[in-house]
């Protein structure tokens, strides 16, 4: 018992997959819920959008997120924040979560390629939180010779 009582307490996975409401998201969650049942973790996923009205199709796209969140039994969580980086941090250590997957950033122009990317900012605001990029794997077979 008293090697029980000493014994560091199992930490139970939670996965914090960030998404946006456009048609390739689905996959992103996909593979994210593919990931929580192999670590059987339980699965939220995050839209941190910019303050103003959404667009049809952005209403359209989180319609569609909202039901493929209930059928895989994911929890969709909607943030509002200019600050994209904070507002993930904040939301992972609310939910208590030890990986976030994210999918690769689209191309940045003019001075954004300054700025550090969204990934490398996650891992200095979430120490000991596992940080990954999924890849299109549909776009794998278009890149080999």
């Amino acid at each position: 018992r008293d090697i029980a009582a000493d014994a560091q307490q199992a930490i139970g996975e939670r996965l914090l997959a960030l998404v946006e409401p456009y048609p390739g998201a689905q996959r992103l969650v996909r593979r994210a819920w593919r990931s929580a049942q192999r670590l059987g973790a339980d699965l939220d996923l995050l839209w941190v959008r910019r303050p103003g009205r959404l667009s049809d199709e952005q209403e359209r796209s989180l319609a569609a997120l909202r039901q493929l969140a209930s059928v895989l039994g994911a929890r969709l969580i909607l943030e509002e924040s200019d600050n994209v980086a904070a507002e993930v941090a904040e939301v992972a250590r609310r939910q208590g979560s030890t990986y976030i997957l994210m999918g690769a950033s689209r191309p940045v122009r003019g001075l954004g390629r300054l700025r550090t990317p969204l990934a490398q900012r996650l891992m200095e605001k979430l120490p000991g939180v596992d940080v990954r990029i999924v890849a299109n794997r549909s776009q794998r077979a278009e890149h080999q010779p």
